[in-house]
């Protein structure tokens, strides 16, 4: 896979169906730290080629294949040099973006234990429904339960029916309802 030499400025990224006064220059500057990441780890992934197959020229310097000259430390001294640029390039491309990307830490410590932060994605939406369901069945047996309690009231205690008919008519709000029941995991 080679970097992207497309500029940003002629092929947007935008995500469907998300409006935002800043969808432009966000998309123009997300699209460069997309690039420069592309760059950094194409230039990576030939140093790790460059050692894995060590040659003369990668060694002593001399010349590519091309004809190019290579400076000193050979072909991987070159190599380590267009990463060091492109980290350098990253840096500088830190300085003019205007809204910081938030990374939740635990996807940070996902990348930096060699896991897929997918599968953390995943399994965070599943619990959250989880979740969900049993509050919603919680709050679901509290209306029951508010409900039948009303009822054997107002049979037992007929004077008592005016105020409990009053405090049945007070809105309350339905927490039960979800926007997918038909489908409870979301994940589907």
């Amino acid at each position: 896979m080679s970097p992207s030499t497309a500029s940003p400025a002629t092929v947007p990224h935008s995500t469907p169906g998300f409006q935002s006064d800043y969808a432009n220059a966000e998309d123009s500057q997300r699209s460069q730290l997309e690039d420069k990441l592309e760059q950094l780890l194409q230039s990576l992934l030939e140093v790790g080629i460059c050692t894995s197959d060590v040659q003369e020229n990668a060694r002593e310097g001399g010349k590519t294949r091309r004809g190019e000259q290579l400076g000193p430390g050979g072909l991987i001294g070159k190599k380590i040099n267009e990463s060091i640029a492109h980290m350098a390039e990253l840096y500088e491309l830190n300085a003019t973006i205007t809204s910081e990307i938030p990374i939740p830490i635990e996807v940070i410590n996902q990348v930096d234990q060699g896991t897929n932060p997918d599968r953390w994605l995943k399994s965070f939406i599943e619990r959250a429904a989880h979740e969900n369901m049993y509050t919603n069945g919680i709050l679901s047996n509290l209306n029951q339960y508010s409900s039948l309690l009303q009822t054997q009231l107002a049979d037992h205690f007929p004077e008592l029916s005016q105020q409990l008919n009053l405090l049945s008519q007070t809105p309350t709000v339905n927490h039960t309802t979800t926007h997918n029941d038909a489908n409870p995991n979301p994940c589907q």
